[in-house]
């Protein structure tokens, strides 16, 4: 991993700094806790947003990944995936619960 990290960073450009956030905040927990520091490539995307003209996206992207690192790689919202059929009735039978109240 800290290969494909190194090859994304040399880059230089703003998919493959895409690239590095999305993979930082899949994998950025094991690599705290392992043999690899973090420090360096954090400074780097740090850097790559305050020395270039980057879009708003890809500075979120990295604002994102600043924080999770901050929460120790716990994200503030759980990702959610698709509902249930029964989750969907449970919530229109709740609003319309509160509608008729």
């Amino acid at each position: 991993m800290k290969d494909c990290l190194m090859k994304l960073m040399n880059m230089n450009s703003e998919k493959s700094m895409e690239c590095i956030c999305l993979l930082l905040t899949t994998i950025g927990k094991s690599l705290e806790n392992g043999q690899c520091r973090l420090d360096n490539y954090i400074s780097n995307i740090d850097n790559f947003i305050k020395n270039r003209k980057t879009s708003s996206r890809i500075r979120f992207l990295v604002q994102d990944v600043l924080e999770l690192r901050r929460n120790n790689w716990v994200p503030r919202h759980k990702p959610q995936g698709p509902k249930t059929i029964d989750q969907i009735h449970k919530e229109v039978e709740l609003e319309s619960g509160r509608k008729e109240q």
